[in-house]
């Protein structure tokens, strides 16, 4: 039976439907506002409302809410009693007439009703609530859950299971995707960011991320039998980009597997203006285990092993050696486990032991546990030069791993990996050992390994480093890098105006000569502050470059996402409906919770780095990356509880 339409309905035109199209769509169909030209591919009596009370500029009185209530589910305003009042009597309004009163009226008389439209509602922000949150279907099937809204509002009745993953379900999509394509459709340049994982039933997944710069998970592709090649790698990402106009796209970042590597070439000869790079947190991530080869840091990593396993396996040792925390710092600290390819747990293996340095010295000092604690352990504990080389160690990975968080935030842009990598160089040069010449060697190897042209020409452009780009050499090497890229890009005569143009930007000549614009670029984004300029070739440019992100890790934290949602207890969710809910997860709370958060702590930790603040827990919280990357490793944890300062929240 076919359920009444409330009022609201009069105010809109229904667009005549394809009867090929499914039954089920009968009850939402495409609908026209009856005074203006919006358009609902989908009929939502909350969103109609909506747009006639707040959005449509000629809708008359009688089509705002409250002339849509519909009156035969309302209750008349002379009989209605509000819960929290009890009408001992009623005045008549009739002069010298004596008061006549009433029964009173108890609570368990008052009857609770609701409009359609408020039910659809209410159904719409319940079903919202639930996909953010990641909750089963199953949670609206609880007895308890029943009982509860029965109790919060009677008249509500709780949408069914078939309801919340079906109609509720396109309708909480279609408002995300409409948000998110209005966010794409504003941004003046995108990146597309994609990579490749296996989920909880095998399947392969290929997704796709939109950078505005603020990253959207655009689509995903489940392969089936289709090989990961390059070519079938780049007709997916040129037939997303296509979807939305490959015009708006300055590059691609994935990972920097040969297969990947294919891809690039493909799609950078369909499309010269675009940008092919590989993901650099990755590349910080083999510079750190290329770090951690080398014979007397693994010897010490093994060391630091031994020790953290003895309290983690001896129950009296680690609760004396809690106790003796609690005496000394008034606090426990957990001792770190270093676990393959989480490369910020070394870091916080060698941070928590030199915190714990006293604690672990007066824990030898009990007689029942020197003998019974490992000799290893103990002639690791009490040797001075275990304790120098631990902090020597600490000193070569923080740094490193604090680049690693930057790069993989989503407020990083090209133009830092430049000066990250010359900032990270001069540190390591700076520490006395035997093994810092080499150490550099490694930079540089893996510098060049992911270097592109476009990096040092974003940093040309940044006006956050135009004082340290202005060192002689520095500058020759950037000028000399930005016209490779503009003439490889544009042309010999392109790139002569482009240069020219980069000279007086440099100079702070006119029209680049206004003070004003010049101190706001340490409190706008480099991309934003260029818009502030006069329109010119050079200003595209800058604008297209300075939005490209540093990494692919918006596409691994997307992996996190789909293991969230698609996991053990909900591993028969069909493919398509785990798209919708990743999709509605990640984008709902990227673009209204996090974003704030995310720029403070990346504010925070570039101040860090360039002040070179060695005294704090750094951590690394990588997300899984299988299938496209051949370099790595097995990335699952064991069960460990960390001692990590998460620098930026990924969710």
């Amino acid at each position: 039976m076919t359920k009444k339409r409330g009022p609201v309905w009069k105010h809109w035109t229904v667009i005549t439907q394809n009867q090929v199209e499914n039954n089920r769509n009968n009850s939402h169909p495409p609908v026209q506002c009856n005074y203006c030209t919006k358009i609902f591919d989908r009929a939502v009596p909350s969103r109609m409302q909506i747009h006639l009370d707040k959005e449509c500029p000629g809708a008359p009185d009688n089509a705002k809410s409250k002339q849509n209530v519909g009156s035969q589910n309302s209750i008349p305003e002379t009989t209605q009693f509000h819960p929290n009042i009890a009408l001992n009597s009623i005045l008549t309004d009739t002069p010298n007439r004596p008061v006549k009163r009433i029964k009173t009226q108890k609570i368990e008389s008052f009857v609770d009703r609701m409009s359609e439209e408020e039910q659809e509602d209410l159904e719409f922000q319940l079903a919202q609530a639930l996909y953010s949150a990641g909750v089963p279907f199953s949670f609206v099937d609880n007895p308890l859950v029943i009982q509860f809204f029965q109790h919060l509002r009677p008249a509500f009745k709780l949408p069914n299971r078939k309801k919340l993953a079906d109609d509720l379900l396109d309708d909480v999509y279609d408002e995300v995707k409409a948000q998110a394509d209005e966010q794409i459709s504003k941004a003046k340049s995108l990146c597309m960011v994609s990579d490749g994982w296996s989920n909880i039933n095998r399947d392969s997944v290929q997704n796709f991320i939109v950078c505005t710069p603020k990253p959207i998970f655009f689509d995903a592709t489940f392969s089936g039998e289709e090989s990961h090649t390059g070519e079938w790698i780049a007709n997916q990402i040129i037939q997303q980009m296509e979807i939305i106009g490959t015009h708006k796209f300055s590059s691609v970042i994935t990972d920097t597997a040969s297969v990947m590597k294919a891809a690039w070439k493909r799609i950078e000869e369909k499309y010269s203006h675009i940008v092919c790079l590989g993901c650099n947190s990755h590349i910080i991530n083999l510079l750190i285990g290329d770090i951690l080869k080398i014979d007397e840091i693994k010897d010490m990593v093994n060391n630091g092993k031994i020790i953290v396993n003895y309290f983690k396996s001896h129950i009296q040792a680690a609760a004396k050696l809690k106790r003796i925390q609690i005496e000394n710092y008034n606090k426990e600290i957990a001792l770190v486990l270093p676990t393959l390819t989480r490369w910020g747990t070394h870091l916080s293996c060698f941070q928590s032991l030199l915190k714990s340095k006293i604690a672990l010295e007066q824990v030898l000092m009990d007689p029942e546990i020197r003998q019974k604690i490992n000799r290893e352990v103990r002639n690791n504990v009490l040797s001075e030069e275990f304790w120098e080389m631990a902090d020597l160690i600490t000193k070569i990975l923080e740094p490193m791993v604090v680049i690693l968080k930057l790069f993989e935030s989503d407020t990083s842009t090209l133009s830092t990996v430049y000066s990250h990598f010359n900032k990270l160089i001069n540190k390591i040069s700076e520490l006395s050992c035997e093994f810092s010449e080499y150490i550099q060697q490694l930079i540089h190897k893996r510098w060049e390994y992911s270097y592109h042209p476009v990096m040092m020409a974003a940093y040309m452009l940044d006006p956050r480093f135009l004082e340290e780009s202005e060192d002689a050499d520095i500058e020759a090497i950037g000028y000399a890098e930005f016209t490779e890229f503009t003439n490889r890009r544009f042309g010999q005569e392109e790139s002569v105006k482009l240069f020219a143009e980069l000279v007086v930007f440099r100079q702070k000549n006119s029209p680049y000569d206004n003070e004003t614009i010049w101190l706001s670029s340490s409190v706008l984004s480099p991309s934003i502050w260029w818009q502030s300029w006069p329109k010119s070739e050079l200003q595209q440019l800058a604008i297209k470059i300075l939005s490209i992100p540093t990494s692919s890790a918006a596409a691994e934290r997307n992996f996190s996402t789909f293991g969230f949602i698609h996991n053990k207890i909900r591993n028969r969710l069909q493919n398509d409906r785990v798209k919708k809910l990743v999709f509605i997860y990640g984008n709902l709370w990227m673009h209204k919770r996090g974003l704030k958060l995310k720029k403070n702590k990346f504010i925070h930790d570039q101040r860090k780095i360039d002040n070179n603040d060695n005294g704090n827990d750094i951590g690394n919280n990588s997300n899984d990356h299988v299938d496209n990357d051949n370099d790595s490793d097995d990335d699952r944890f064991i069960g460990l509880e960390l001692n990590i300062t998460d620098i930026v929240a990924d969710e």
